[in-house]
């Protein structure tokens, strides 16, 4: 095949074919505006802000259609010497394992379990939000494409739990 031919082959914005690569071009976004602040940036922080206000906000009111409070049985049981596998049969007791340590230093602050349901949707949020921050860093310079795949990994609620549970550890 003669090098011609090749490059025909190519798409017209490759390197080769004079055109500059995917990778150098620039995404809508990541041009500073000022002191190396990026538009990308300016929608990043006032979507999290907003984000953060509505989870707050909405933390108090469940919408998930399910038994939310069947999560934590398993952790307690596990505080109180239950085993997995051995004294549990049930198919998500291995995500207690995540929740076992946030439930013990609940327990162990407030002295009992009033009140850590809304302490579980609470540490979801906070971890929701850094999630949501990390991914925009880590894709930052996609530019505003960066705060929409952010956005949309941290506002999809599987099945509407609003709470660490086995769906959010997959």
């Amino acid at each position: 095949m003669k090098k011609r031919e090749r490059h025909a082959l190519r798409p017209p914005y490759a390197p080769e074919n004079g055109g500059a690569s995917l990778r150098s071009a620039p995404f809508f976004g990541t041009q500073p505006l000022f002191g190396g602040f990026r538009l990308s940036d300016a929608v990043f922080c006032v979507l999290f802000v907003f984000t953060a206000v509505f989870f707050f906000v909405s933390v108090r009111y469940g919408i998930q259609s399910a038994d939310e409070s069947f999560y934590f049985t398993i952790p307690y049981r596990m505080m109180h010497g239950d085993r997995l596998i051995v004294n549990e049969w049930q198919l998500s007791q291995l995500s207690a394992l995540f929740q076992y340590l946030p439930m013990c230093v609940y327990v162990r602050l407030t002295g009992g379990v009033a009140g850590l349901i809304l302490y579980f949707r609470q540490l979801y949020v906070a971890v929701a939000l850094i999630l949501f921050a990390y991914i925009y860093y880590s894709l930052r310079e996609y530019g505003v494409w960066a705060v929409g795949a952010a956005a949309v990994f941290t506002g999809y609620h599987e099945f509407g739990y609003t709470t660490l549970n086995y769906y959010m550890m997959g």
